[in-house]
């Protein structure tokens, strides 16, 4: 059972946000929520979650644990802020994927030249009845040469088969088209993508890093 919250007069809403503005100046603020059973509110802004107590003298940035029912209320929110409709991905500008019936979804924002990216490859092998949705997204500060080997990729006859040969060789022929790579990166930074490998399951759940396939099949469902 997760901890309540209702919502706080403007009153208080402007208190608080007469507060945080001495702390951080031009902090634009989302929501602020009461807290049930608490001295604290919660406060939204972007995917920054902070807390304020009700003599709104303190504030912190941290987790918060509801002892009684064993959840990391911090944790909790932050997913919801983190989540990813499915449907808002740019279906046309990924290499897709399918594996037996193809029933499950999972999109991936990889980076040819990321090693974590390549071991997270391994653990998809073993995985079936699903469609990887992989959108080429070079990190450049990391991988300087990666915006040239995603252009590769996505301009090779076989999309699919050049990832693959990237992920395992890295032996890809140069070539050179329109890409949606551009697009990909506005995206990622749109919703806050900043690392890779970082996947998207069906549900909206956003997880960055690499995982065993076995956490990445649970997370999949049925």
């Amino acid at each position: 059972m997760a901890q309540a919250s209702w919502s706080v007069t403007p009153q208080e809403t402007a208190r608080i946000a007469s507060q945080l503005n001495q702390v951080s100046p031009g902090l634009k603020i989302d929501k602020i929520t009461k807290l049930e059973k608490s001295d604290f509110y919660e406060v939204i802004a972007g995917r920054t979650i902070l807390y304020v107590d009700s003599s709104m003298h303190y504030v912190f940035q941290g987790n918060l644990i509801d002892i009684d029912n064993k959840i990391n209320l911090t944790e909790k929110r932050s997913e919801e802020l983190n989540k990813i409709e499915f449907s808002s991905l740019p279906v046309a500008d990924a290499i897709v994927t399918v594996k037996g019936n193809g029933k499950r979804k999972l999109a991936i924002f990889s980076d040819p030249d990321c090693p974590y990216c390549k071991k997270l490859e391994t653990e998809l092998a073993s995985l079936t009845d699903v469609t990887i949705y992989t959108y080429l997204f070079p990190i450049i500060s990391l991988h300087p040469n990666s915006v040239d080997r995603a252009t590769s990729v996505w301009c090779a006859p076989d999309r699919a088969k050049a990832w693959s040969i990237a992920m395992k060789s890295g032996d890809l022929a140069k070539a050179q088209c329109n890409t949606p790579i551009a697009r990909t990166i506005d995206f990622g930074k749109k919703v806050g993508i900043n690392a890779t490998p970082t996947m998207i399951f069906s549900n909206g759940k956003r997880v960055p890093g690499m995982i065993p396939a076995e956490q990445i099949d649970k997370l999949l469902g049925s």
